[in-house]
């Protein structure tokens, strides 16, 4: 459609089941590649649909449901 459209994702980090802390953080290497790989996925899903088609997959959330990661 030659739309230009600003897309934003969030993660989450998961407690280990043996963690005793209550805080989780991931390293700089973890983030960069869970970064990346969101993006690619996003921007996979987004180029290859029109826009319509690509309203309708967002508002249900279902491009990053799937435990890609």
């Amino acid at each position: 459609d030659n739309y230009v459209v600003r897309m934003f994702c969030i993660a989450f980090t998961k407690r280990r089941q043996d963690q005793v802390k209550a805080n989780c953080y991931a390293q700089s290497a973890q983030i960069r590649k869970i970064r990346k790989k969101m993006t690619d996925i996003m921007t996979q899903e987004a180029s290859k649909v029109q826009l319509r088609e690509l309203v309708k997959k967002l508002i249900p959330e279902s491009i990053g449901k799937a435990g890609i990661l």
